[in-house]
């Protein structure tokens, strides 16, 4: 595709209207000189532009020209804007904008903005921005982000170079990593300071080089498998304007900058007129920075959009020309602009993971013929764990003799299992432990004498079953004690008993006076009284949320047992067939004929088995049912104790616990006025920002980013 050219002018209130005129469509364009002393030197062109832009704003030029491709630089399509015209045309305007006021920012902070939007509303997309900002200043390259607080004050050098696919980097640039839009913004802003910028007749702040600042995006989707990230880069180039030396004035080191220039411009020309000559072998991209640097947007893997600004008053006419037939030049040049992706090396490992899935995949087809049923060789599930730690409980309870191993992968999760256990028996060894040291008093009972880790019936835990364990555990209330008792509610009204682990510790309210005068109540007799009264809807939704869990837990422990009971006939039978088999291998043997035809005793063998896997089926399904209905009982369980807990601290500050002190009082006040104090400036920053807040939200990083720049070089 070719290089899309747009021609913006600048607002004048002198504009030629009887040299230049800009047709209905907005994208033809045509220029009179006045006539000439040679009366067969032409004096009249037409050109056909992507587009005209004449007195367009800020806004109507990026959203018409630029956003388009900004989208397509995500997509993974490297992108160009370059800039061209006459000095005082009106480019860095284009480009940069104003700085003093939101509204007439130019292309790159709109651009900033726009990619940083995108990637906000698509989270899903995981991104990585980095920046670059180059300067070819009288024919060298200049970081304008080296001179940066955080760096060095001496720079590399800085050097072109090719790379094997043909793009072209600049080695020694300092590449920036911005994870914001005012992160952008405030390099942008910074290397804008570096600039060269000088003051002749035609332009009171003329910049002396051009300058090149580059985003650097690599992108790729969280939610996709495939691995492939889109790499792709945006170039947003500000050239700096062709100058006639007799119309700028210049002398001394200004002229010399101007000849460096015209110089590079000239050799741009040549490039675009290489480019849009057909059967031209040769481009010389080489003759100069600025070219070879460019190589990529011109004729190269690029999307690239030429804005030629114009300066359409009558005494720069001879440069609109100039300006315009090499835009009509640039626009014949052609681009192949695609899609840049990279693989992501986690995508071999996906495909090394495919080939070990079918391969045990395979595994288990062999297992099936070899009549091995319900070996796992993948990593454990919740319920594939939860299930063996029920068997390795059993086992530790002297409740079954062994447990069969079946696969390494089993005998490694059940190691897992027993590591937790342990762990479980540990942490508790050193409850108690410290619970002793502090003269509390242990649990008594079979509660007490049971297995580390090993639930005993009908007990209640401090939280919710973990799946993996199938052990209540939880995070206790701030005030719980571990006294195995229970705590009766007003002398046995009602019958609401509640484990001392949903009881309130007793040692929380007993300091000082209570509030209005009332002196403070045990915690224990309080929290009976609170369950009569206002906790009394709290108190009856633990009440039934426990019975819930404990009538779960038994249809569990019944079901496990029918699931092992499936088990165990499934394998008998097993054993029963294999022993049919060889017996009736053994008889062919001996009869030196074949014999393929079972009997009826192996027949009603293999029904059985049928059956009893069907049975087997069955109970584990409603096995893994009925341990999804105990989590989510479980999880009622706690919210209900959270909520009567809650609610009975609530009640009891109220009642019983003394106000704050006059002098904490006194303390906070204090500490509250003892901060240091914002200055003038602080404040009207302050104030500013929450106007820029309420009146234009979508400016605060903008603003953000210029206040700071400048804040630097204010220290500076």
């Amino acid at each position: 595709m070719p290089i899309q050219v747009c021609v913006r002018t600048r607002p004048t209130a002198r504009f030629a209207d009887h040299a230049i005129q800009v047709h209905d469509d907005r994208k033809t364009l045509t220029v009179r000189l006045p006539k000439a002393d040679n009366p067969n030197a032409q004096d009249a062109w037409t050109w056909r532009f992507d587009g005209v832009l004449h007195n367009a704003s800020q806004e109507t030029l990026y959203h018409e020209q630029v956003a388009p491709l900004v989208a397509d630089v995500l997509r993974g399509v490297n992108g160009t804007v370059l800039c061209y015209g006459q000095t005082g045309a009106g480019k860095t305007f284009t480009q940069l904008g104003s700085t003093d006021h939101y509204h007439n920012r130019g292309v790159i902070p709109r651009a900033l903005a726009h990619l940083f939007s995108h990637l906000q509303e698509h989270p899903q997309l995981e991104a990585s921005v980095r920046a670059s900002y180059v300067e070819i200043h009288n024919d060298a390259l200049v970081d304008l982000l080296a001179a940066l607080p955080s760096e060095a004050p001496a720079a590399e050098a800085l050097h072109l170079f090719e790379d094997k696919a043909g793009a072209t980097h600049v080695k020694g640039l300092r590449c920036e990593e911005v994870r914001s839009e005012e992160e952008a913004l405030h390099l942008l802003f910074e290397g804008q300071n570096h600039r060269a910028v000088a003051h002749h007749q035609l332009n009171r702040h003329s910049t002396r080089g051009h300058s090149v600042f580059t985003l650097h995006l690599r992108v790729r989707s969280r939610v996709e498998s495939s691995g492939v990230v889109k790499v792709s880069k945006l170039h947003l180039v500000d050239l700096a304007g062709s100058e006639r030396l007799k119309k700028t004035d210049t002398m001394g080191e200004l002229r010399a900058e101007s000849m460096y220039i015209n110089r590079s411009l000239s050799y741009l020309e040549q490039v675009v007129v290489a480019l849009s000559s057909k059967g031209r072998a040769h481009t010389p991209y080489r003759q100069s920075k600025l070219t070879f640097l460019l190589k990529d947007s011109l004729g190269g893997n690029c999307k690239t959009l030429l804005i030629a600004n114009v300066y359409g008053e009558e005494q720069h006419l001879e440069e609109t020309v100039s300006t315009l037939q090499f835009a009509a030049r640039v626009r014949l040049v052609p681009n192949e602009a695609t899609v840049n992706q990279q693989e992501d090396p986690e995508l071999l490992l996906k495909k090394y993971a495919a080939q070990v899935a079918d391969l045990k995949r395979e595994l288990a087809m062999h297992d099936s013929l070899a009549s091995r049923s319900g070996v796992s060789y993948e990593p454990y599930s919740e319920q594939q764990r939860f299930a063996l730690m029920q068997q390795l409980q059993s086992f530790l309870e002297w409740q079954t003799d062994t447990i069969e191993l079946e696969s390494v992968r089993q005998m490694r999760e059940m190691l897992s299992a027993a590591r937790v256990l342990f762990d479980r028996q540990k942490a508790e060894l050193e409850e108690s432990k410290r619970l002793l040291a502090s003269g509390a008093t242990l649990p008594s009972g079979a509660d007490a004498a049971a297995p580390a880790g090993v639930s005993s019936g009908a007990e209640e835990g401090v939280g919710r079953a973990l799946p993996e364990s199938g052990i209540p555990i939880g995070k206790a209330a701030a005030g719980a004690r571990p006294a195995g008792g229970v705590v009766e509610a007003g002398g046995g009204g009602g019958g609401a008993l509640l484990s001392a682990s949903d009881a309130p510790s007793a040692g929380g309210g007993g300091g000082g006076g209570g509030g209005g005068g009332e002196p403070p109540m045990d915690k224990q007799a309080a929290f009976a009284q609170f369950k009569e009264s206002e906790g009394f809807g709290f108190a009856q939704r633990l009440l039934q949320a426990k019975r819930d869990v404990k009538e779960h837990r038994a249809r569990r422990a019944g079901l496990a047992a029918a699931v092992n009971e499936a088990k165990r006939q499934i394998d008998e039978l097993k054993a029963r067939l294999e022993a049919k088999k060889a017996e009736r291998q053994a008889v062919a043997a001996a009869s030196g004929e074949e014999v393929d035809i079972i009997d009826e005793e192996e027949y009603a063998l293999l029904q059985q088995v049928k059956a009893a896997r069907r049975a087997y089926k069955e109970a584990h399904e409603e096995l893994l049912s009925c341990n999804a209905a105990l989590e989510a009982c479980s999880e009622e369980a706690d919210t209900a104790r959270q909520e009567l807990l809650k609610s009975f601290d609530e009640w009891y500050d109220q009642s019983f616990t003394p106000g704050p002190p006059a002098e904490a009082e006194e303390e906070e006040e204090a500490a509250a006025g003892g901060g240091d104090a914002m200055d003038d400036d602080e404040q009207f920053e302050q104030l500013r920002m929450t106007r820029v807040m309420q009146e234009e939200p979508e400016s605060l990083a903008f603003v953000r980013a210029r206040h700071s720049v400048r804040k630097g070089a204010k220290k500076r």
